[in-house]
Formats: C-alpha cells, sequence, structure tokens
C-alpha cells in the first residue's frame, strides 16, 4: 500500500444519512479485498486502488443490497443522505467505480445499469449483516481465572468484523466546528487557518456518533460543544491556539496553545487538528454529555488531555475528582478502572506494587458495568486486570464490542488478544478499526504497524509507520518500532542500512530491539556472527528477565540456530508468560512452527486446550509443511492429560 493510503482524511467526511466508514470492516467480493476504513479495494495480485469517500459508499451500498437493483433514489438516499444531487455528479462516482472494478476485478465483479431502473452488483459473494452476537458460558483453562471464548460467540465476532455494516448509531452530542481564523493578516498563517478547518472537518466526519455542524445552522438547537481555533504569527513563529467550550454558556472547557517554526507548517497542521480530534473523541462520548455542569465537563475534558499526554497519574486523579462527584455515573467508574490500572503500571515501574490499584480497578469496573452495561471502558479494564495478553480476555472483549462498537481501544485489546491467540489474520482487522476510529493515537499505530507486518503486509505497515514518525518525531517509542520492521525488509543491505543510521548501540536498548538489531546484522553480514557473544548477552537478559527466553527462541531461530531456539524454547517459563509468546506467530517464525515441540510448547501455556475446546485453531495450522496435524495433535496431548483443563 502506498502512502495514499493512511492519508490524513481518513473516511472523509460522512454525510449524516452516509455509513460510517471507519466502522465497516474489510470484506471480499470474488477477487477484491475491501478495506472501506481506508477507502482501499486491492486485486488478488496486489494491485490498489483508493476510492474517494463518496465512491467507497455507492460501493458498499450495492454491496449490501446482495446483488438487488438499486435506483439514483435509493442511492441518494443511502448516500448522500437525500440531498439534491446532480445527475453528472451521480454519473461521476458510479463512472469511478465502475472503471475501478473493471481494472481490479476482470470482470468477476461488474457494475451493471439497469435501463431506466438502477444499478447492481454482480459479484460471486454476497455482502450480508451478520447474525447479532452471542455470548455464552466459557471453560477456564489456566490456573489463573480465564476465560475462552465460546465457538459461537467467536464466530459471530469474526463475522462482525469481517463482514458487517454496523448500524448508524445515533448522535449523543453535537459539535460545532467553526472555521478557524487568523487576525495577523499575515497569508502563512490565513493559509494554516484554513487548512486546520478542512482537517478538522474530515477528522470529525470519521468519527461516529458526532455530527459536524455550522453555528449559524444547527437545526434550531445549538452544538454542546464548540470547537474555536485562533492562529497568530510572531516574526518566525506560528501559534495555534485550540478551546473547546460549552455551546450552552460559552465557558472554556478545554484549551491548548501548539507552536512551531513557520517553516514547520505541515507538523503544526496535523498537531492542531489530531490532538483537538482525539479531544472531540473522548468528549463527545455518552459520558461527557451526562455531566451536566462546568466543573464536571472541565474534569473530564481534563482527564482526557492527561491521557492523551499519556499523563496516568493526572488522569488518575481527575477520574477520582469525577466519580465523587458523579457518584451514579457509569462511565466515571469506569475512566476511574482504566487509569487505576495506569496508575498500578506507573507505581511498579517505580519500584512499587500496584497490587492494591489493580484490585480496586476490578471492583470500579463491575461498579460501571452495574451503573451501565454498555460503557465500553469497563469491559476493556476487566479484561486488562485478568491480563490484556491473555487469551482468556477474549470474551470480555467481546462482550465490550457487543455492548459499544465504536470505542477503539475495545479493538485495540482485541486485536492483541486476537494475535497472542494465534489468530493473526483475524488480529489486522480490528487493529486497522482502531486507526481508524482514532486516528490522533499513536497506540493504534503501533499496533496497526504490528499487525500488518506479522500477517506479511510489509508494505503496509511500513506507510502507517512513515506517518507515525511524521506526527511523533521526537519519539523514542515510535522510532523503535522501525526497528522492530527492519527484519522484514526483503533488502537486507538496506536494513542495516537503517540500524546503522538509527543511533545507539543494541546494548542500550531494551531486550526485544537488541534481539532484532542481531537479527539485521546477521541477515546482511552472516559471516560477522557472534555466538559467543550473542550466548552470553542472551544469559544476562535471561537472568534479568527470565521472559525475555521467548524473544531468545525468536532471534536464534531467525539466525537459523534451530538448536539454540528450541534450547531456548525448554528454558521459556510457561506460566504467566504474559503475551511474550506470539511473538512466535510472526512469519520470521514459520519454521519454528512446523516442528511438534513449538505445538507442546503451545500446549503448556494453555493455548492448546484454548484452541481445542473453542473450535478455533491459530492460523499456522494451516500453513504448508506442518509436521503434524493440530487437532490431532490436540487430541493426543488431551488424551495424554485429561485434566489440563480446570474449571
Amino acid at each position: 500500500m502506498g502512502e495514499e493510503g493512511i492519508q490524513f482524511d481518513l473516511g472523509g467526511v460522512a454525510a449524516p444519512g452516509a455509513v460510517p466508514l471507519a466502522h465497516v470492516a474489510p470484506l471480499s467480493l470474488g477477487p477484491l479485498r475491501i478495506e472501506p476504513a481506508v477507502r482501499s479495494v486491492r486485486a488478488g495480485d496486489g494491485r490498489l486502488e483508493q476510492l474517494e469517500p463518496l465512491v467507497m459508499q455507492v460501493l458498499l451500498a450495492l454491496a449490501s443490497a446482495d446483488g438487488a437493483t438499486l435506483t439514483r433514489d435509493d442511492l441518494i438516499a443511502a448516500c448522500w443522505d437525500g440531498r439534491i444531487v446532480s445527475d453528472d455528479a451521480i454519473n461521476r462516482v458510479i463512472s469511478k467505480l465502475r472503471r475501478t472494478l473493471d481494472d481490479l476485478a476482470g470482470g468477476e465483479v461488474r457494475l451493471e445499469t439497469v435501463p431506466k431502473v438502477g444499478y447492481r452488483l454482480v459479484a460471486p459473494v454476497s455482502f450480508k449483516a451478520p447474525a447479532p452476537l452471542s455470548s455464552a458460558a466459557t471453560p477456564r483453562f489456566w490456573r489463573r481465572p480465564a476465560l475462552v471464548a465460546s465457538g459461537a460467540a467467536a464466530l459471530a465476532v469474526a463475522v462482525a468484523l469481517s463482514l458487517a455494516l454496523l448500524p448508524r448509531a445515533e448522535a449523543a452530542q453535537t459539535i460545532g466546528v467553526e472555521p478557524a481564523t487568523s487576525n495577523s493578516g499575515d497569508p502563512i498563517a490565513r493559509r494554516l487557518a484554513s487548512d486546520v478547518t478542512t482537517d478538522l472537518a474530515r477528522l470529525a466526519g470519521a468519527i461516529s456518533r458526532v455530527n459536524v455542524v455550522d453555528q449559524a445552522d444547527s437545526g434550531g438547537r445549538p452544538p454542546d460543544f464548540v470547537v474555536r481555533i485562533e492562529v497568530e504569527r510572531d516574526a518566525d513563529r506560528l501559534d495555534a491556539n485550540a478551546r473547546l467550550v460549552s455551546g450552552v454558556d460559552g465557558s472554556v472547557l478545554w484549551s491548548q496553545t501548539f507552536s512551531e517554526d513557520a517553516g514547520n507548517l505541515a507538523r503544526l497542521r496535523e498537531r492542531v487538528a489530531l490532538d483537538t480530534a482525539a479531544v472531540m473523541r473522548c468528549g463527545l462520548e455518552r459520558t461527557a454529555g451526562e455531566m451536566r455542569e462546568t466543573t464536571g465537563q472541565r474534569l473530564y475534558f481534563a482527564a482526557c488531555d492527561a491521557l492523551q499526554a499519556d499523563d496516568r497519574l493526572r488522569a488518575y486523579s481527575y477520574a477520582r475528582q469525577i466519580v465523587a462527584r458523579y457518584p451514579k455515573l457509569g462511565g466515571g467508574w469506569a475512566c476511574l478502572a482504566m487509569t487505576s490500572l495506569m496508575a498500578a503500571e506507573e507505581v511498579q515501574q517505580k519500584g512499587g506494587s500496584g497490587a492494591t490499584l489493580r484490585r480496586q480497578a476490578v471492583t470500579y469496573a463491575r461498579r460501571a458495568l452495574a451503573l451501565d452495561p454498555a460503557v465500553g471502558r469497563a469491559y476493556i479494564a476487566l479484561a486488562a486486570a485478568e491480563g490484556p495478553d491473555n487469551p482468556g480476555a477474549l470474551a470480555l472483549l467481546e462482550r465490550g464490542i457487543a455492548a459499544d462498537p465504536e470505542m477503539p481501544s475495545l479493538y485495540r485489546f482485541y486485536s492483541q488478544a486476537l494475535f497472542n491467540l494465534g489468530l493473526v489474520r483475524d488480529s489486522v482487522a480490528p487493529a486497522l478499526r482502531a486507526l481508524a476510529l482514532d486516528p490522533a493515537s499513536r497506540h493504534s499505530h503501533e499496533l496497526a504497524v504490528r499487525r500488518l507486518a506479522s500477517a506479511g503486509r510489509i508494505d503496509e505497515a511500513l506507510a502507517v509507520q512513515a506517518r507515525a514518525e511524521r506526527l511523533w518525531p521526537d519519539n523514542p517509542e515510535v522510532r523503535t518500532h522501525r526497528l522492530w520492521l527492519l527484519p522484514y525488509y526483503s533488502d537486507a543491505k538496506a536494513a542495516l542500512a537503517l540500524l546503522e543510521t538509527s543511533g545507539g548501540e543494541e546494548a542500550t536498548l531494551p531486550t526485544l530491539p537488541a534481539l532484532v538489531a542481531s537479527v539485521v546484522r546477521w541477515r546482511a553480514e552472516p559471516a560477522r556472527l557472534d555466538l559467543a557473544r550473542l550466548d552470553a548477552q542472551a544469559e544476562r537478559d535471561f537472568r534479568r528477565a527470565p521472559i525475555n527466553a521467548w524473544f531468545m527462541v525468536w532471534a536464534m531461530h531467525a539466525m537459523d540456530q534451530d538448536r539454540r531456539a528450541f534450547a531456548w524454547l525448554d528454558r521459556a517459563p510457561k506460566r504467566d508468560a504474559a503475551f511474550q509468546w506470539s511473538i512466535l506467530f510472526t512469519p520470521a517464525a514459520r519454521e519454528l512452527r512446523r516442528d511438534p515441540r513449538f505445538f507442546a510448547a503451545m500446549a503448556e501455556l494453555g493455548l492448546v486446550d484454548a484452541w481445542r475446546v473453542s473450535g478455533r485453531w491459530p492460523d499456522f495450522c494451516g500453513e504448508p509443511g506442518l509436521r503434524y496435524d493440530c487437532k490431532a495433535e490436540a487430541a493426543r496431548l488431551a488424551a495424554r492429560q485429561p485434566a489440563a483443563i480446570r474449571s
């Protein structure tokens, strides 16, 4: 995928009657792979074309008609919200869509004109809405409490992520985005003001449950919140002052000033739009609307701002103030549950325990669901408390997605849980959904990069990574993600050159990037592999944290040292292993997975029991060259240890 696949206007401005593209999961039509969230159509041979938002809307409308003919009036109602549209405008969209299908599908998917009636889509695979999500009691399979999704629930969510056109939810609030202004008269400042106005409208259009309204035309009801941005120039500096104010009384609820050199116009433009859109998304959730007084809304926006800045302890403090003021607000308790977990992690990083905060988070999350069963953050908190990388969190996250399908964090956690079960291909769709829902999130970018690379879609991963580096050029974690991608480069010499210019020796980096660096160097110059040095470093990392053994398995196998790889696989901890084993589900470990010893290690983790009970098998079970049958091997292991599944 080229850079155009992740343009800034993810989804474009959705018309009031249109499907929110950010919430439509990828689907297949014959040989075509359709990804509405990024408006792409990919042919079986890899060719890709980006569609305009309206062209994608028309494609989805025709696909969901299941072969029926739609009139022009049907399309206007579905894609243009019934507004007056000229014949030329419709003809232009139909022509672009027909040309794309003819070019990429080779006649297998066709857009037919039914004379004097309308249009129909002819495709070998129909596009239908799925059955509602189901939930069922599920067994425990680890020593610690762990839920595995039932086969029915897992299948329902998989269908929802691959086929569903989610119904358009009613907007909880409205937001008025006033045109950004510039009082300086400077042409660069005026240009920035115009560009920021356009960007905010596009980003807001990608957020479901948000109506972007003009202050002068609010349908008789003022918007709940209004964004106002003023751009000024002082010598060689540009300042953009952003405020979110109450649409009722004009009280300032959130404000931030963004500054850059006049030469960094593009960077300032994206910073303003992304950060403001992030606060808009947070504030336009149901929780903000349930706070009717200015003080409470300011607290909520302050918590949003703290989370955006990754200031966990400050966010936790604001959340405590919110529940003290609104003890019957489910969203407030869910916010406190999440920030309690974040605060616990912060405390642990500083040498403390954090155990009390984690226990409290579970209590807060349960209280949130008792008050409001549809608050998505509560499900995330419960899954995270149980272990966000524990496969047992899958059932909780599926319930959360069914209850609150517009929460980006739910999809991020769900993608990681799927990946940790070896469902690599399934994990890509929710990762891209999270990115489309929340394009201002660094975490969504990171997740999308990793999931795309793990599924072998390296060009797309690199494109998303490039955008993240433009948005956060000074963030060391973002730069580290580039290092993580280097083993996937087809040109080993180019990967080594990038590594050498990344700065710093691998000894100064965390364990995984250090091993990645070793793999990159070995691929480019295998004769220079210093096994004695590598073994010594591996032993030091293992003594520091035994969980690092999983990284050693991956790295040793990637460097054709399978004897060492399996020795580390034997030493890798099989209880409370967090997520580290999942690195072996990446393409670099394909040969390792063919050996029955790998499957035996997965059985020790408890994963084989999860696959067998749920009937949902990991992707590698279908890989060519596998020297065992997953189902037969699972049955054999179960017969040897009939008590493996604990109730």
